[in-house]
Parts: structure tokens; sequence; C-alpha cells
């Protein structure tokens, strides 16, 4: 699998600041929306290399230049050589093994819980720039059974089920 990656990622590094740029916008939508960004500090290199048993973030250390741990690619020709040369090196990260993942086994639709779905949500502007559909989000169905003592609790309160956790009042009944 890693030597049919090597192009993909190679791909990845190539188009790095336009990955994190379409990250970054995706962070700041979600932030305004009040919701979270889990890949906001993400770094612009999007690739992993394991060397002696170790497996580290490709970063670049300044413009062009790159380095995991020990290893380091004075630039970017150098880093798809290598990557090319030895693709067992190398492998995804948290953003480019979705997209691998997509482009190997594209998904129409995707049942993902809220965390998962603000993940997947800030990797829409991604899937677009690597030539792939971003698929539906659905959120995970989720049932909370309510007994009598909560139903009671709710009525006295003037609530329905569904408004807690939206609209609850600050009231020492509340608590």
């Amino acid at each position: 699998m890693r030597e049919l990656a090597a192009p993909f990622l190679t791909r990845i590094v190539k188009e790095r600041h336009g990955f994190r740029q379409d990250l970054l916008m995706a962070a700041s939508a979600l932030k305004i929306s009040g919701l979270p960004a889990p890949l906001e500090d993400e770094d612009a290199l999007h690739l992993c290399h394991a060397h002696q048993g170790r497996r580290t973030r490709v970063r670049e250390a300044s413009p062009g230049r790159f380095e995991a741990g020990a290893r380091s690619w004075a630039n970017e020709g150098e880093l798809a050589r290598d990557l090319a040369a030895n693709p067992r090196d190398f492998s995804c990260n948290v953003v480019s093994r979705v997209l691998w993942m997509r482009q190997l086994l594209p998904v129409a639709a995707e049942v993902l819980g809220p965390a998962e779905a603000a993940y997947h949500l800030q990797l829409q502007g991604c899937h677009a720039r690597a030539g792939l559909l971003a698929p539906v989000l659905l959120p995970r169905p989720h049932v909370t059974v309510l007994r009598g003592r909560e139903e009671k609790r709710l009525a006295k309160l003037s609530l329905k089920p569904w408004q807690v956790g939206t609209t609850f009042p600050a009231t020492s009944e509340a608590r």
C-alpha cells in the first residue's frame, strides 16, 4: 500500500500550502459557528517518516527544507525522490490518511459522532484540493431514555426533552 501511496503523498507535499490554507479557513469557519476545530494546529506537511522503528512527523523546518527527527531533506525534490525510492519509510498523517482512503475507496456518506463530524467538516476543502468528492456527513443516531423522575423535572422547568442542552434555564432547580 505504501508504494501505491507515494505519488499521492508527493502531491500532498507539493500542495502543502494549499492544504494548510484549506484547514485554517475551515477552522476559522467552524469557530465562528461555535464548533470545535480539531485540526487547527496541523502543520503544513501531512506526512510521517519512520526511522529506526520510530514514526515522526515530517515538518518544514524552514521554507523548502524538511525534517523528521534526525532525518532532513534539503528541498522538496530531495524529499520527493526519497519518498519515491523508499515509500515504506513514509506514511500518512491524520489529514492525508483520510484523503488517501477516499482515493482508494470513495465513500458516498459517513455516519459520525460530534467529534468526528467536526474533524471531517474541516477536511471538506482538502477533499476538493485533492480532486475527491467529500462524503455526505450524517449524524450518528442516539437515544436518551427518560424515566418518570426526569420527565417530571423537565415539566417543572417547562422544558421539552429536545431543549435540554440547548436552552437550559439558569435556575436553582436546574442543578
